[in-house]
């Protein structure tokens, strides 16, 4: 996603706010989540993300960049349902798995790698995999690292896991310089 993408996006979400529809994550709200996942104020990648995250909801969260020669039917399969990355679950053991193709470019990859995250983040409802298919349930997580309940709108889900991957780019890029960085104190 490009910066004017996110511009985009942060005025699509400020205006569904004002309509009283949602109000978007703030960067103080998202630097919170940071705070408990003990993110904030430093660089970090969406790997480190991932298991500060897995850790903090007590789940296994691993990622797996797949190479389109080693996984050309995975690849075919992102590519015609328009994914850049896939988000899986499965209730026993909780684990959720993100695969994503090594074709993408490494910003893209990122934002989607932490799209996906941010769904898990929310406490989103995700898909449920057994044995390599799909069910067709949905399961609502019994932990969320967010605040606020997640999003019933399927369409506000997506943009605020496209703002959750905004803001992990940026705040784990600037890490220490990050204008919204705190420490647990500054938290409480």
């Amino acid at each position: 996603m490009a910066w004017g993408g996110v511009r985009r996006l942060l005025s699509v979400l400020d205006h569904a706010g004002r309509n009283g529809a949602v109000s978007p994550l703030s960067p103080e709200e998202y630097q919170r989540e940071l705070v408990l996942l003990g993110l904030s104020g430093r660089e970090f990648g969406p790997a480190d993300y991932a298991a500060a995250l897995g850790t903090y909801l007590g789940i296994s969260i691993s990622i797996h960049v797949l190479a389109e020669t080693r996984h050309p039917h995975i690849a075919r399969q992102l590519a015609r349902s328009g994914t850049m990355a896939q988000l899986s679950y499965s209730e026993d053991p909780p684990t959720a798995v993100i695969l994503a193709p090594s074709g993408l470019p490494s910003a893209v990859r990122a934002l989607s790698i932490y799209h996906e995250l941010g769904h898990v983040a929310a406490g989103d409802p995700l898909t449920v995999w057994e044995d390599g298919t799909k069910t067709g349930r949905y399961v609502w997580p019994d932990r969320r690292l967010a605040e606020r309940p997640p999003l019933h709108n399927e369409e506000l889900r997506e943009r605020e896991a496209d703002l959750r991957a905004a803001y992990s780019v940026v705040a784990g890029s600037l890490g220490p310089d990050s204008p919204y960085a705190q420490g647990v104190h500054d938290a409480l």
